[in-house]
């Protein structure tokens, strides 16, 4: 029986360490889609998070490509799952949005012509510039 019971607490040790992770991670497909038209068009030098995310958020961090999770986990300061293996990737930027709630959202960046922020984008500073491209 104690064997029973240890086996069942590993089983439920793995789901929490592998898969509850992974379910916080959520795919912003607005926020993608808004972020990728507004690049393609280059319709302006800037883009504003803040009119394109209808939810409460911290922070928005911008891994560029090759950066691998454990880079991720650091620069964010706490578990997070990589949901397009960036590690591997070197067509997209990942644009991870830290929500009030701790849970994350995420959208990507075809067109990896966002301008490089010294600081972090907060709600209170959500503009970030576009590079045009050549």
């Amino acid at each position: 029986m104690l064997l029973v019971i240890s086996l069942i607490a590993v089983l439920i040790l793995i789901v929490i360490l592998i898969i509850m992770p992974r379910m916080y991670v959520s795919h912003d497909k607005t926020l993608d889609a808004s972020l990728n038209e507004q690049l393609q068009t280059a319709s302006s030098d800037t883009f504003d998070f803040g009119d394109h995310i209808d939810y409460e958020w911290k922070e928005i961090i911008i891994f560029p490509p090759y950066k691998d999770e454990t880079y991720m986990k650091e620069k964010l300061g706490m578990r997070f799952h990589d949901p397009v293996d960036m590690s591997l990737r070197d067509d997209i930027e990942l644009v991870v949005v830290i929500k009030d709630n701790g849970t994350f959202a995420y959208a990507t960046n075809q067109y990896r012509n966002l301008q490089q922020q010294e600081s972090n984008i907060t709600p209170e500073n959500d503009v970030i510039g576009i590079s045009k491209p050549y």
